[in-house]
């Protein structure tokens, strides 16, 4: 976050003086989150490859159905369907001539 972007919002905050402030100023920016990690879903595709850190460790998967929510995931050699926020994704370039791309696991509707 930018440096002056920073101290201005402590300001802001700063001047909250009750809990009913702090409440509404907190149900203001759960709102805005949500808002950008909705925003941040649709940039996935179904199809496309990702990657995500989780306890220290690299996963890799394709995406099988993005919605506002979230990001949906199968990983690589598993079973497993991951369900996560478009800001724990990287997407993964791949080569020419390589995919990944099973359409049947992309789900419909």
């Amino acid at each position: 976050m930018d440096e002056a972007v920073c101290r201005r919002l402590k300001v802001l905050i700063g001047r909250l003086g009750t809990m009913e402030d702090l409440a509404g100023a907190a149900e203001l920016l759960r709102l805005r989150l949500g808002r950008l990690t909705g925003e941040g879903a649709t940039q996935f595709r179904c199809g496309e490859r990702v990657r995500w850190l989780y306890r220290g460790l690299w996963h890799a998967g394709t995406v099988v159905r993005p919605d506002r929510k979230g990001v949906a995931v199968e990983e690589d050699g598993t079973p497993t369907l991951w369900r996560l926020s478009p800001r724990a994704l990287t997407l993964v370039a791949e080569a020419p001539g390589q995919s990944h791309h099973d359409s049947s696991l992309c789900a419909r509707g």
